[in-house]
């Protein structure tokens, strides 16, 4: 279990006398119960400090001006091998999300049969939204796991017959789990798919897509739409190189996907300096300073975890006309060798910065039928 170096926590309420708010965490959908909730200074100076309850609500102590800092997950032990960190300008009633807590090993609910016509293939790559697998002859027969199992007791597949390195046909389809058992007996290979045109605007962007299936991700090329599997919606991915990205969510199969220069952001200049600093770009509804980094597996007294192996993530999420912060009094300081980026992210459900509702994952809330966009300029400057 964790031992934290910061100060003696209340349960589940504040520790400083005077005034305080609430806030709530989240992990993933799910409320973050036990997560450490920091209150500090811009410059890094501790206010207060206490834990969620089990419904992931806190009350801390503030001052004018106050940031605060979450780490997830509630729980954290020497075998935790990832740790979030959420840094965000502190407002009362606000909700931060966090990653969603990890399941631990999938339990098995049941095999899957598979029993496709002959082709001649050297392997079959076969999805099942939770997990991808490579088999080498058919028929075969799969372990189920119940992150497989959607929001019902049906299976979605999707099947690809390889031959070499050639994919030579396909077959997809919904298949019910009786009494522990799944069949997946398509009646023909398929080899041709239901075309969605896709263009993208400028040419050194390059398009990629999932198709999610009852909440499940399935990848094909982009705009290859697979006969048999039903998709509920569409996640396009567009990438400029590696610094510039954006993600557009469609709520169903388009008719076509069309990105133009206006889908992204402005390159960013490198700016950001030791002791994070920076210059504002002046765009986009927030800026995040994300830095990754390994800890020491034999630990520190000074560190709010327990010694282990862990990977850490830092986002402090900020408004874009932030051009400083402070790593957060949290006993985790990104080291000199930390994986450090400079990024801004406008979302189309966004309208300034979101101030009341933080996600550590797309920094602004999460569209469901639009985009968000991001450019970054990696490490520091001089």
């Amino acid at each position: 279990m964790r031992t934290l170096a910061l100060v003696a926590l209340a349960a589940c309420g504040s520790s400083q006398p005077g005034k305080t708010v609430t806030i709530t965490a989240m992990a993933g959908n799910a409320p973050a119960g036990g997560a450490t909730v920091v209150s500090h200074t811009a410059d890094g100076k501790q206010i207060d400090a206490t834990t969620a309850d089990a419904v992931g609500v806190a009350d801390i102590g503030v001052a004018d001006g106050a940031m605060v800092s979450v780490l997830f997950p509630g729980i954290i032990s020497d075998l935790t091998p990832n740790i979030q960190i959420v840094t965000a300008p502190l407002t009362d009633g606000m909700k931060i999300v966090g990653p969603a807590d990890d399941p631990g090993p999938a339990t098995i609910v049941g095999g899957l049969q598979i029993n496709p016509k002959n082709i001649q293939a050297t392997s079959y790559e076969i999805q099942l939204g939770c997990a991808t697998f490579t088999v080498t002859q058919m028929p075969t027969v799969l372990d189920v796991g119940a992150r497989c199992m959607g929001s019902d007791t049906n299976v979605d597949v999707l099947v690809t017959a390889i031959n070499g390195s050639d994919p030579v046909g396909y077959a997809a389809g919904r298949v019910a789990m009786v009494d522990g058992m799944a069949e997946f007996d398509p009646p023909k290979w398929e080899t041709m798919y239901t075309t969605v045109p896709a263009t993208v605007s400028p040419s050194t962007a390059t398009l990629g897509w999932t198709l999610v299936s009852d909440g499940l991700p399935f990848t094909t090329p982009i705009g290859e739409l697979p006969t048999g599997l039903m998709v509920d919606r569409v996640v396009v991915t567009a990438d400029i190189g590696s610094l510039i990205e954006t993600t557009h969510w469609y709520p169903m199969v388009p008719a076509s996907i069309a990105l133009t220069d206006a889908d992204f952001l402005a390159p960013l200049a490198a700016s950001l300096k030791a002791g994070y600093s920076w210059t504002a770009a002046g765009f986009g509804d927030a800026v995040d300073v994300r830095a990754s980094w390994d800890t020491d597996p034999t630990g520190s007294a000074a560190n709010a975890v327990p010694a282990g192996a862990h990977h850490v993530q830092w986002d402090a999420i900020l408004p874009p006309d932030a051009t400083m912060i402070a790593a957060p009094p949290v006993g985790l300081l990104p080291p000199a060798t930390a994986d450090i980026a400079l990024r801004y992210v406008d979302g189309s459900a966004s309208d300034g910065f979101p101030a009341t509702e933080i996600h550590a994952d797309t920094v602004v809330p999460p569209v469901t039928d639009g985009e968000i966009r991001v450019t970054q300029a990696i490490g520091l400057t001089n």
